[in-house]
């Protein structure tokens, strides 16, 4: 008992008589080193409670909001937390002066009363948490625009002048489809990625939604992204029909834009979900395609070509990726001892005419002479870019991938050269994890030692500094379509150089017959639907370095690119290894198998005496 308490001990009985008031107001004093204590254990409580909400809602990401009743819940207790902080600073101060005889019992009454006020509203925010009927989270509203990285541009571009194209042909109540086409590197994407951001978007419309389809599409890829975006439960065992229609209830609701990128075949919008009309009917599909027969395919009222740059735009473009090297003397003055036809222009602008105007070329070409100041180095880039040996290329613009294939040619080593190529491996626009290609890397050999990661990150920078590759967030990076299509173009090759079997993220059903496997240093079948147990009983593969066989099998309704975002709700089905898998894999490196059910591994792995 304090000293207070027990002088006024004697005195209490008395004063009981004189009513309550005066009772709960002695109380304070006398039982405040008992109070006090309550306090701290009921706010223990109530810090408790409040982080575990927080963890809650902090689980479900941007996908759920806390309730309105939560948050206000929340502000309460972070409110009330300022306020027993002010408390216990008080009742350390004033238990001093007990300690010293020298109590001031106004204060202490003043700071007893707030302990046990403090105390209540504890009590009532505890019990107030338990009782809420809704949870304290619920569905995010859906965002207008799902911002996806894109340049922007600057005065009257091409790029402008499209989009200005793309907007008439939008606010025209006549045209609910409009195809974007041309030829690959020319732009389509950069302008799709610019529209979806775009003000003007979010004015006229209540969500605009943004579809990577690829030519590795699938129907059920298209759905799923959609779903994703108006925040619809995905379920692995729902079927397409089933989903087309949970899709088409929400979005002739709604006033929509649909922006479909990289078509590479007709879609039938109906299967999908897309309704034929809705909401005020003033909804937009965009799609972009290489291909003008697409747009004819899919009924697109108007049809916008994706023009070159023009010299100004690409010469502009090009000095940002190189650097002010384009305007050294040694540069310039040895552009008239080039080629007659050349006009005496300086020799970076003939690289970048021979560059036709494209963006992706003129970016990757650029990046790769990035301030280079050797002018024996620039005449032999012309050389190449001009030289017909590099343009033997099938369902690929020839000259886009001739620019391209020079800056491959540039890059420094080998196995600069192998990193790169190794990013093909994955799905046509996969986000790829930068520590697991790294590690990949690792296995391969073409990254060894202590400094093995920081050997990678430089490679990795190399290549994103090239234009090869592309920044995907912090954590991961992309290879653009058309970079990918060079890549298996060059390792399908015969002779020396490196050989790929790649059928990653393409949904087949089944594996490779065995003699695809033979003679093949890295096979990809990653995020497909066969079974483990229909891969071959024994391929020969003796130069097998590589073999990805990750998230097989899924499900024969869940497209490959999704699989990362449905993985926590999907079954994976038991997947068994031939037993003589491995016999002929002496030589395999890396192996990925994650993302199955494998309960053993067969005897035969013990082959892998280089993994």
């Amino acid at each position: 008992m304090n000293p207070i308490g027990a002088a006024i001990s004697p005195v209490l009985e008395i004063v009981k008589l004189l009513g309550d008031p005066i009772v709960r107001r002695i109380s304070y004093i006398k039982n405040q080193e008992k109070n006090f204590k309550n306090l701290n254990e009921k706010s223990s409580d109530l810090y408790s409670r409040m982080e575990d909400i927080k963890e809650g809602i902090s689980r479900h990401g941007n996908k759920m909001n806390a309730t309105s009743e939560c948050e206000n819940w929340l502000k309460n207790v972070e409110r009330l937390q300022d306020q027993l902080n002010e408390i216990e600073k008080e009742y350390s101060k004033y238990k001093n002066y007990l300690m010293g005889w020298c109590p001031d019992v106004s204060l202490h009454l003043k700071l007893g009363k707030r302990v046990v006020e403090s105390t209540d509203l504890i009590i009532n925010l505890l019990e107030k948490s338990k009782t809420w009927v809704s949870g304290v989270v619920v569905d995010s509203p859906t965002r207008i625009v799902e911002v996806i990285p894109a340049p922007t541009i600057e005065g009257t571009t091409s790029t402008e002048c499209t989009l200005q194209k793309i907007f008439v042909c939008i606010k025209d109540v006549r045209n609910r489809k409009i195809g974007i086409w041309g030829m690959g590197g020319v732009g389509k994407t950069t302008v799709i990625k610019i529209l979806n951001k775009s003000p003007e978007l979010t004015q006229m419309f209540e969500i605009v939604i943004w579809v990577p389809v690829s030519k590795d599409w699938s129907m059920r890829k298209v759905q799923n992204e959609i779903a994703k975006r108006l925040l619809l439960k995905l379920e692995s065992d729902e079927s397409n029909e089933s989903l087309a229609r949970r899709i088409s209830w929400v979005l002739e609701r709604r006033n929509f834009i649909l922006l479909l990128d990289d078509m590479w075949e007709k879609i039938e919008l109906d299967d999908v979900g897309i309704p034929s009309k809705n909401k005020g009917n003033c909804s937009k599909v965009v799609l972009t395609t290489r291909r003008l027969q697409v747009c004819n395919l899919m009924d697109a009222d108007d049809e916008i070509k994706v023009e070159i740059l023009s010299d100004e735009e690409a010469r502009k473009l090009f000095h940002e990726k190189v650097g002010d090297i384009v305007n050294s003397p040694s540069i310039q003055s040895i552009a008239k001892l080039v080629v007659k036809e050349c006009n005496g222009l300086p020799l970076a602008i003939i690289v970048v005419r021979e560059c036709n105007g494209l963006p992706l070329a003129i970016i990757v070409v650029g990046g790769s002479l990035r301030k280079e100041d050797n002018v024996h180095v620039w005449k032999n880039a012309l050389n190449e870019l001009r030289s017909p040996a590099t343009s033997e290329i099938e369902d690929m613009e020839e000259q886009v991938f001739k620019r391209l294939k020079f800056s491959f040619d540039r890059l420094k080593n080998e196995n600069t050269k192998n990193c790169f190529l190794y990013a093909a491996l994955y799905p046509e626009d996969y986000n790829i994890p930068i520590d697991e290609i790294i590690e990949y890397w690792r296995g391969e050999g073409f990254i060894d030692g202590a400094g093995a990661n920081d050997k990678g990150h430089a490679i990795l920078k190399n290549l994103i500094d090239a234009s090869l590759l592309e920044c995907a967030g912090t954590s991961h990076v992309k290879m653009h379509d058309v970079m990918r299509d060079m890549a298996l173009r060059i390792t399908s090759s015969t002779g020396e150089e490196c050989r790929f079997l790649v059928r990653a993220g393409l949904g087949i059903s089944e594996p490779p017959k065995e003699e695809e496997w033979e003679n093949v240093e890295r096979i990809s079948l990653m995020h497909t639907k066969f079974s483990f147990q229909s891969l071959p009983q024994s391929p020969y593969c003796p130069k097998l370095l590589t073999l990805l066989l990750q998230w097989n099998k899924i499900s024969t309704t869940t497209p490959a690119s999704l699989i990362v975002y449905l993985r926590g709700s999907l079954q994976f089905l038991l997947a068994t290894i031939p037993a003589s898998f491995f016999y002929h894999m002496g030589s395999l490196r890396v192996l990925d198998l994650c993302g199955s059910d494998i309960e053993s591994l067969p005897a035969s792995i013990c082959n892998l005496v280089s993994l």
